[in-house]
């Protein structure tokens, strides 16, 4: 069976372009549909106001802004200093411990520099600053977490530094006295100070200007057992004088 043929004297229908009268009338529909569609969904969801773009931030900066005329961190340039100077006294090889605070964490930058090292401590920052580093060993020791601080304390911590020795042991406090050595504020901190002090050969204590001359409850080192203590240049020079005559060996960032 074949197909139809088409009837005589017809031809295919071709698809002819509108007429310019109608191509302007569906344009004109077309325009108006899609306004009035711009204007029910903007009546329904209002534009939000554009938020400024913010710059990136810097590794280790604060995430909330200072108050207004406020310095961000005022003492960071005098704690990276006085870390670099305990750096600087760590011989490669050694093994050494390290309690919590900024300043430690700083110290432990430093440390990584240092090959054939071995870090004790019960700080979270310190151990995050190191943890890249497989040159050191870090030892990190457990206990109860203290959030303020980031660091372990408590009994558990006490015991595992009861069985620890190092060459030396690098701490900051919240001041530094003659009468009283180094303090905080806290019992179970300064417990596990001591602790960790017992643990080290040769004290050394990092310690701004603002620290000296101020006390707090707790006693963690007494002034007989700081071997050296690290400050800044703008230490008061009556207090620096003052702790070295109790046989502290104090030098200047």
């Amino acid at each position: 069976m074949t197909g139809a043929t088409p009837r005589s004297g017809s031809s295919p229908r071709r698809w002819r372009s509108p007429s310019p009268r109608c191509a302007g009338i569906c344009a004109r529909w077309w325009r108006t549909a899609c306004s009035r569609r711009r204007e029910a969904v903007s009546a329904r969801y209002p534009p939000r106001p554009r938020r400024r773009a913010r710059p990136p931030r810097r590794p280790g900066a604060s995430r909330r802004p200072p108050p207004d005329g406020a310095s961000p961190d005022p003492a960071r340039a005098e704690r990276e200093a006085i870390a670099a100077h305990a750096a600087a006294l760590v011989v490669p090889g050694s093994a050494v411990l390290l309690g919590p605070g900024r300043t430690t964490t700083a110290l432990a930058r430093r440390l990584t520099r240092i090959s054939h090292l071995t870090v004790v401590t019960n700080s979270i920052p310190v151990t995050q600053e190191l943890i890249g580093s497989p040159q050191i060993d870090v030892v990190l020791v457990g206990g109860a977490l203290r959030r303020s601080i980031g660091a372990m304390v408590g009994p558990i911590t006490e015991q595992v530094l009861q069985g620890l020795r190092g060459a030396q042991v690098f701490l900051s406090g919240d001041g530094v006295t003659t009468e009283r050595g180094l303090t905080t504020p806290n019992v179970f901190a300064a417990a596990t100070d001591q602790a960790m002090t017992a643990a080290g050969k040769q004290v050394v204590v990092l310690a701004d200007h603002t620290k000296l001359g101020h006390d707090t409850m707790c006693q963690t080192v007494p002034s007989e057992r700081i071997d050296v203590l690290i400050t800044d240049g703008a230490a008061d020079p009556d207090v620096v004088r003052r702790l070295r005559a109790e046989g502290i060996d104090v030098q200047i960032a």
